[in-house]
């Protein structure tokens, strides 16, 4: 957490002060602590998990600043001001959400544009298309590398796809499939280049 000291006011909320901000992929921007205290305070700001990338605090002020600003700096931020009054403690809290909107990215697990799969025959595989967004994209499947559509096959129109590849077929070797997500943001391929194998007597007696 990030804090700083300030000689203001008995803590309550300032009615004024967005507690919703929507935002696009830009340089810098700047959260204010919808609180006011009259009384000397700690001001705390509390961020997302994994969004500590580029933020930065400056002593003396009720705000937040980030750098860089991007998609992973989405969620929910907590500005908590506590006065310092020897006598008598306060604590007051508020939230302030932040939607970063921007094109469509990679996430975890496969986050990256190529992805080597295993395909298990004769049993119904998922392929899961690792793209998010927000706007939250949507998704389309293709068979082959697909880099510009052309009146292409769709084969899904989910973010997963399902395959049950059959035992003797020899035509899947080397197959590709291509997941490409959109939003009003952009556009993002995810391509899977596909390894078939056979059910060993093992797996095939827990199947």
């Amino acid at each position: 957490p990030y804090r700083f000291f300030l000689v203001g006011g008995n803590p309550r909320e300032i009615s004024n002060r967005e507690l919703h901000i929507y935002s696009e992929i830009t340089e810098t921007i700047t959260l204010l602590c919808p609180i006011f205290s009259a009384l000397p305070a700690w001001f705390t700001f509390i961020i997302p998990k994994d969004s500590s990338q580029g933020v930065s605090s400056l002593t003396g002020y009720d705000y937040l600043r980030i750098k860089n600003i991007s998609n992973i700096h989405s969620g929910i931020y907590k500005c908590r001001v506590t006065t310092t009054d020897d006598n008598q403690g306060y604590s007051l809290t508020s939230n302030i959400y932040l939607d970063v909107y921007g094109p469509p990215y990679y996430i975890e697990p496969k986050n990256s544009e190529y992805v080597l799969i295993k395909i298990k025959r004769n049993i119904e595989n998922i392929l899961h298309c690792s793209i998010n967004g927000n706007p939250i994209p949507s998704h389309q499947w293709f068979l082959g590398d697909i880099k510009i559509l052309n009146k292409e096959k769709i084969i899904s129109n989910t973010i997963d796809y399902k395959i049950i590849p059959m035992i003797n077929d020899e035509s899947e070797l080397n197959q590709t499939v291509t997941c490409i997500a959109k939003n009003n943001r952009g556009t993002l391929r995810q391509v899977f280049t596909l390894e078939f194998i056979n059910l060993n007597i093992f797996e095939k007696s827990f199947e």
